[in-house]
């Protein structure tokens, strides 16, 4: 038995990469692949390279983004729509598989038939040119790590049954980032899902790791993307009573959010953000005074990001003595 696999790339001016990352695919020892390209506009030469590899394997198929939004999770969703396996890796156009990585996946994915996916461990590629293992991926709970907002594994970990991935609708186009944050935890909490973290295997993938532009820009995203989880988070917490335990790693996680309103330049949004968690008691009130007086301070004298890390990072360990989990129902 060899089902298909089907592999879904986004790209767009990835001209620097996109060829390793084709040629990682074509390597695989397991041969009843497909690849997907969706090319989200790219004005360099990466169609042209596409185009070149297309021509010489009949089970490469591009296509180009043609509606709204612009951006990956767009893309990987046309991929969904026209991908023909019974099984879904995403791969990054600047990341790799090795090439015993789909063997290796199916082989344990036909172990556990029952599961709807499974979480393989990836190899990164620093910056200095070192490789370094990302995960064990050894934790009874993942959940806890994601409202953290942690990547445990990165975008390529997980290899997905496609019916699975439709009936959470695949990627929520209204994150420009956080997506795979998203996804992962829409899948953990789907009720009645089975998923194995492989930690035994051999990592089967590379990540490159690169410099980001970390500018306003970004973060104003990401705060954006923070507050679209969030709302999702508490809705989820709200539903019932046995997810209360969740609500310290919330508790704990929600300091770390603050970062990234205060990095976006947004006291708006940090207004809302201290609001919202007050009235779903995930912030005490004390907790919510704490944070008034530092944004007093910052009106009159502006306090760096060093200085307000420092202060998060003091709550994080303080918090523990005046909030304790409520572990009842």
């Amino acid at each position: 038995m060899s089902p298909l696999i089907s592999v879904i790339i986004p790209t767009f001016n990835s001209e620097k990469y996109i060829k390793e990352c084709i040629e990682s695919v074509i390597k695989q020892t397991y041969s009843n692949w497909e690849l997907i390209i969706v090319d989200d506009g790219s004005s360099d030469n990466t169609i042209s390279i596409i185009n070149s590899f297309k021509k010489e394997h009949n089970n490469l198929h591009f296509y180009k983004r043609t509606r709204v939004p612009k951006g990956a999770n767009t893309c990987r969703n046309i991929g969904i729509h026209n991908s023909k396996g019974k099984y879904l890796i995403f791969l990054d156009s600047d990341d790799f598989l090795d090439s015993f990585c789909l063997a290796q996946r199916i082989k344990c994915m036909l172990s556990f038939p029952e599961l709807h996916f499974g979480v393989f461990k990836t190899k990164l590629n620093m910056i200095n040119g070192k490789i370094k293992i990302k995960s064990s991926l050894k934790t009874s709970d993942p959940l806890p790590n994601i409202i953290g907002l942690k990547h445990i594994w990165q975008t390529t970990g997980p290899i997905w049954k496609k019916s699975f991935l439709v009936k959470l609708n695949g990627f929520d186009e209204k994150y420009s980032r956080l997506q795979n944050i998203d996804l992962d935890f829409r899948a953990l909490t789907f009720e009645g899902v089975k998923y194995k973290l492989f930690c035994e295997e051999r990592a089967d993938h590379i990540h490159k790791e690169g410099l980001k532009n970390l500018d306003s820009i970004f973060w104003g995203k990401a705060s954006s993307s923070v507050e679209l989880f969030l709302i999702q988070l508490i809705n989820w917490l709200s539903i019932s009573r046995r997810n209360n335990k969740y609500k310290m790693f919330l508790n704990r996680a929600a300091w770390n959010y603050l970062l990234y309103w205060w990095r976006s330049n947004s006291n708006k949004k940090i207004d809302f953000f201290i609001f919202f968690l007050k009235t779903n008691e995930v912030f005490s009130y004390r907790e919510t005074i704490f944070i008034k007086i530092v944004l007093f301070l910052n009106e009159l004298t502006f306090i760096n990001y060093s200085v307000f890390r420092k202060f998060i990072d003091h709550m994080i360990r303080t918090v523990k003595h005046f909030r304790e989990p409520n572990f009842n129902g």
